[in-house]
């Protein structure tokens, strides 16, 4: 059966047999009655979906399939069809392949596909807490306030693509651990679930508001985002650490996203910024009331993920405390901040917004499993997405900035770039500073991200909005919190 591709085939080649006809003294005598589908197609066995509509055959294959040299094992054509493969070919299927075939004077490429099935889980949820995946060990933690019963709970859970698994929504104890088995063409893996419950917290979000509701709705989305997925959460004001009201003793990391309605630039106007969300009337209070406990808190081993103007902290708790600037070292602070729109009045993102991984950086566990694009980028926003395009970041160009080039960023600011601005010169929009109290660079470290991609709400989101790469901003922050985290 010819499908409606074909024959927008068959005519044009029609046309062009009547073309050379009305040039000709001789009739053309092109044989245009063959069909050019593949009927059957298998590699090593495995059989291919066959797609007559679009000309796509598909296999799937279990993980850990070799597909550097693939054999076709049988391959059925139309009756008079002819392909440029034949069983016994030899394909190398890491990339998409071409099957041309001929049928007396008709032909048609079809593509053949491979994807790897996976028999991983990926989302472990209980009582509307993820669970943390390792899946080299093969482990789930799943940490609940105290006071929830666990002996029985129903797990919500999904898996790598047309993978299936045990126990999805039914009812359970796990005041033991249980095991989940997902399995994909025959792969199998089983995971152990540990439940725990908790009563301090050990990862706080905290904001300029003062309490969680006061949260304005770009800040709310983050922190919702982080009850869910960051193990052992709680909310605290900055008041509430310069009034003493909570203790950082058993906080591993603060999550600090940090907004205004107006753009905070730099050294000069974080400290108005900060001074008004703890109502400590000066400098030399702030320092006291604020950031010495903070500083205090980083050398014991407590970590920071750090985004937007949040990004300016560090040097006022002595990341670059070598140089002997402390936290009234202007240098060591980001020196070009703005902000472009408001949260109701945003700037429609034309197409996807991204960033570059800095030369080297690329393994970096903050960008491990992103949402890939045309682009070796990071892709943060889709189509149609409203931004704020709020940006802090390390402007080093000549004749901005004091900053002569990266290796002297690196000499006076003492971090590591892991993200730069590729559409404004190379500007620092993520970067990194190591533990104080290990000098290593990981757990009890500080991620920075400033970049104007880097925005968790839309106000509003245009007819072509269409979620996809946006999923990177939750993938990327739990990637880095994971990373600086000693859970």
């Amino acid at each position: 059966m010819k499908t409606f591709k074909q024959y927008i085939k068959i005519v044009m080649a029609l046309a062009m047999g009547f073309t050379v006809a009305s040039c000709s003294d001789n009739a053309s005598s092109l044989n245009l009655s063959g069909n050019c589908n593949v009927e059957e197609l298998t590699i090593d066995g495995f059989k291919a979906e066959v797609d007559a509509e679009s000309q796509t055959l598909m296999v799937y294959v279990p993980e850990d399939t070799p597909i550097d040299n693939m054999e076709i094992t049988s391959l059925k054509l139309s009756d008079g069809a002819v392909a440029d493969m034949k069983v016994g070919t030899h394909l190398n299927m890491n990339s998409p392949r071409t099957i041309h075939i001929v049928n007396g004077d008709v032909t048609w490429d079809w593509a053949l596909k491979l994807k790897v099935m996976e028999a991983r889980m990926s989302q472990f949820t209980l009582s509307g807490i993820n669970g943390v995946i390792d899946q080299e060990n093969l482990t789930i933690k799943v940490f609940l306030k105290d006071g929830i019963d666990i002996s029985a709970l129903s797990p919500s859970i999904k898996t790598s693509e047309m993978a299936t698994v045990n126990g999805n929504g039914i009812v359970m104890d796990f005041t033991t651990p249980q095991q989940f088995t997902v399995e994909n063409l025959g792969k199998k893996r089983t995971y152990t679930v540990e439940v725990q419950n908790y009563t301090d917290p050990e990862a706080l979000y905290v904001s300029t508001a003062l309490t969680a509701e006061e949260l304005n709705k770009e800040e709310k989305t983050a922190y919702d985002w982080m009850l869910v997925n960051v193990p052992k959460p709680a909310f605290a004001s900055l008041k509430d650490i310069a009034d003493g009201a909570v203790s950082l003793d058993k906080v591993k990391i603060i999550f600090w996203h940090g907004t205004n309605e107006n753009a905070i630039d730099g050294h000069g106007q974080f400290v108005p910024y900060v001074a008004k969300a703890t109502g400590l009337p000066d400098e030399g209070a702030l320092n006291a009331g604020l950031f010495d406990k903070l500083q205090a808190y980083y050398e014991n081993g407590g970590a920071f993920f750090l985004t937007r103007y949040a990004a300016i902290l560090p040097p006022f708790i002595g990341s670059s405390h070598d140089i002997g600037g402390g936290w009234k070292d202007t240098w060591a602070t980001p020196n070009n901040c703005w902000s472009a729109r408001t949260e109701e009045d945003p700037e429609i993102c034309g197409g996807p917004w991204t960033f570059t991984i800095y030369d080297g950086q690329d393994d970096h566990p903050l960008f491990k499993n992103l949402i890939a694009g045309d682009t070796p980028e990071v892709y943060c926003t889709d189509e149609g997405f409203g931004v704020t395009n709020s940006v802090v970041c390390y402007n080093h160009a000549e004749g901005w900035s004091e900053y002569k080039d990266y290796n002297h960023w690196f000499e006076r600011v003492q971090g590591k770039i892991l993200g730069i601005n590729n559409k404004n010169e190379g500007n620092i929009i993520a970067w990194e500073f190591p533990s104080a109290k290990t000098q290593a660079y990981g757990k009890g470290g500080i991620i920075c991200i400033g970049s104007g991609c880097y925005d968790w709400y839309s106000a509003v989101k245009d007819e072509k909005y269409k979620e996809k790469f946006h999923e990177n901003i939750s993938r990327m922050t739990y990637n880095g919190i994971m990373y600086l985290y000693d859970f």
